[in-house]
């Protein structure tokens, strides 16, 4: 009865869980299709740049200095490229 009891929360928590991802994933979508074309391709280069960086960190060898300091710089970049995007996208929306 106890296991139950756990279960369905469980089950509750992972529905709602659920329910919410797919509604951010509609307002998301929403969002990128109000963009005009070119906010739309600077926003997909953004996400193939942040997919590369992850795909050639993961293969990339070396020692765990070089590792770190390339990771340091790879977040540096991506979070300097992500706030310049998402304020130019921003700043069509503001009056």
């Amino acid at each position: 009865m106890f296991g139950d009891n756990w279960k369905a929360r469980i089950d509750s928590v992972l529905s709602g869980i659920g329910r919410d991802v797919k509604d951010m994933a509609r307002q998301g979508w929403q969002f990128f299709e109000r963009l005009e074309t070119t906010e739309q391709l600077v926003l997909l280069g953004l996400v193939m740049i942040g997919l590369f960086y992850l795909l050639v960190g993961h293969f990339k060898g070396g020692n765990e200095e070089e590792k770190a300091g390339g990771r340091f710089m790879g977040i540096m970049f991506m979070t300097v490229a992500a706030a310049a995007t998402l304020g130019w996208v921003a700043s069509g929306y503001t009056t």
